[in-house]
């Protein structure tokens, strides 16, 4: 059974802000999440201290933040590494 996909309205605009080629390797990623957490080619990691929240990278410098839970995947931001970086430390990924 495939995964639902929403994309919280934040996630949305940090799509839409993505430029053209990273806008199409994150649409495929988000494509994969329908399979997650069998897919292969997702390389998520749980983020340290929140329930059922994931990170996983689009390429060096956008990530996707998403929560997975009973086959539904939150996608709650698309975000720089910058932005990343400014975020509480609790918000970090397990090592």
């Amino acid at each position: 059974m495939k995964n639902k996909i929403h994309l919280l309205s934040k996630a949305q605009i940090g799509l839409d802000a993505l430029p053209t080629s990273d806008r199409k390797k994150a649409a495929i990623i988000i494509e994969y999440l329908k399979d997650f957490p069998s897919n292969t080619f997702i390389k998520a990691q749980k983020i340290r201290d929140v329930s059922n929240s994931y990170i996983v990278q689009v390429n060096q410098v956008y990530s996707i933040i998403f929560q997975y839970q009973n086959n539904e995947v939150i996608i709650s931001d698309i975000l720089s590494k910058d932005r990343l970086d400014r975020l509480p430390v609790f918000f970090k990924q397990e090592v």
